[in-house]
Parts: structure tokens; C-alpha cells; sequence
């Protein structure tokens, strides 16, 4: 089948800031995929660097859309591409990320299983990255516990170990709690169902608000382990920076 970009199946949006350099290998790689698999995608860029060379590159690409805008959070970045995608399944991916052979027809198998949304085993090189930890308060007050008591800490660690040993060994898509904000893949029904991503978060824990909105409607997450995808994490949120935002969005969430 052609890959047409005038009926896509697939949208994915990748939300940029000075991240002309990585989001190539992201775009080449899922396009091969697509071709791969003969699945019409659309590819949709929102870029927030507000630098002129930075959009030429990125018009380089050839991307379906190039959205243009001031920088005001990966919320609301993913909002604005969202509202241009016209496929039935939506990607909302960040742009330093590099899709492995299969991953595009895994999760898309998971998302026409049981599963509303769904994300990836993300790698870096050779080694696999744990899966995201739920966000709770009672997660914290346990982490806090851990770090004074011994017994605490062994305990924690254990079930931990146990847990992602679990998923790393599957050999089926698993039901989780969470997921990593860094590539999510959900249908497009479910966006309109459920709203745009806060906005009020500029960034972490958008899709922790989001995702809790999908379970309180008993809607099932899903972590497709057959779905290998590197990410080369933090070329932007880094430093002292994204300490802040990271603290100000889970005093918010919480």
C-alpha cells in the first residue's frame, strides 16, 4: 500500500524547542516504519524555539504540518498538533526518539486489543529503561519511609525489581498504571472523549493528569514491551531549569 499523506491513519505530533538536531531521526525512523507496514502517516512538527533557523530545518523535513508558536508548555504544544491530526490514532511523542523495527505495528496491535493508550519500552543503546513509577502521595510518603528505614527500603526495592522484571520479560502487551509522557499512542475518539492536555502544567505531569482522567473512566493503560524505542533523554529539560518546572507541576498534580 502507498503511504498518502492525504488519508493518513497515523498522526504523530512532535513537540520541538531547539530540537532540530534530534527530531530528524525521529521522523526518518517512524516514516520507515510506516512504510514498513503500509500505515498512511501524517507527520505534525509544533515548534517553540521562535527561531528562524530552526524552522528552516525543520521545513526540511517535509512534515505534513509545521506549527508555529510561542513556547508555553509541552501541554499545550501537544494540544495545538492534536487539534491538526487527522488521523484515527494519534502519537504525541517528544522528539529526541528513535522507533526500532515493529514498534509501530505493536502498539498499534495494543490499541486495537483492550488497551485505550498505550507506550513502548524506551532504550537507550543496549539497556532497557524501567517503566514509569505511579505518581502518588502515598508513593512518596513510602519513598520517604525508605530513605530512613532500612527494613523499608529493602521492602520497596524488592517489589520494585519484581515488578519490572515483569514487565521487561513479557512477551504480551501488560495492564499498568502509567505511563511515560515521552511517546503516548491513543486513538483519536479518546482525545476528544476525555479534553486536551492541561495546559496549566508547561511541563511534567501533563499526562499524569491526563492518564488519571482515563482511568477514572476505566479505561485501560497499556505498556507494550514488543514496542522498542530509544529516547536520548533531557537535550532540553536539564539543569537547575527543569528541576523547578519539575517540582512546581507535582506540587500542582498533587
Amino acid at each position: 500500500m502507498t503511504v498518502l499523506a492525504s488519508s493518513p491513519l497515523v498522526s504523530v505530533v512532535f513537540v520541538c524547542y531547539r530540537s532540530s538536531a534530534f527530531v530528524g531521526r525521529a521522523v526518518e525512523s517512524l516514516r520507515r516504519e510506516a512504510r514498513g507496514e503500509g500505515v498512511p502517516l501524517e507527520v505534525l512538527i509544533v515548534d517553540h524555539s521562535e527561531d528562524p533557523r530552526e524552522q528552516e530545518a525543520l521545513q526540511k523535513l517535509q512534515p505534513e504540518a509545521l506549527l508555529l508558536a510561542p513556547n508555553r508548555g509541552y501541554a499545550a504544544g501537544l494540544n495545538l498538533g492534536l487539534r491538526h491530526a487527522r488521523g484515527q490514532y494519534f502519537i504525541a511523542a517528544n522528539p529526541d526518539l528513535t522507533f526500532a523495527e515493529g514498534s509501530l505495528r505493536a502498539l498499534l496491535a495494543a490499541l486495537r486489543g483492550s488497551f485505550a493508550v498505550v507506550g513502548p519500552q524506551f532504550t537507550m543503546g543496549p539497556w532497557l529503561f524501567p517503566a514509569a513509577d505511579p505518581q502518588h502521595p502515598l508513593g512518596e510518603v513510602r519513598t520517604w519511609l525508605s530513605l530512613r528505614w532500612r527494613f523499608v527500603w529493602q521492602r520497596v526495592w524488592r517489589s520494585w525489581v519484581k515488578n519490572q522484571e515483569n514487565l521487561w520479560q513479557s512477551e504480551e502487551p501488560l495492564a499498568v498504571t502509567t505511563l511515560s509522557g515521552a511517546l503516548l499512542a491513543f486513538e483519536r475518539r479518546l482525545w476528544k472523549a476525555l479534553g486536551p492536555f492541561d495546559e496549566s502544567f508547561f511541563l511534567y505531569f501533563e499526562e499524569t493528569d491526563w492518564l488519571r482522567r482515563a482511568r477514572n473512566k476505566g479505561l485501560r493503560l497499556g505498556y507494550v514491551p514488543q514496542a522498542r524505542v530509544s529516547h536520548h533523554w533531557a537535550h532540553v529539560a536539564n539543569g537547575e531549569w527543569a528541576r523547578r518546572h519539575l517540582a512546581r507541576s507535582k506540587n500542582r498534580y498533587f
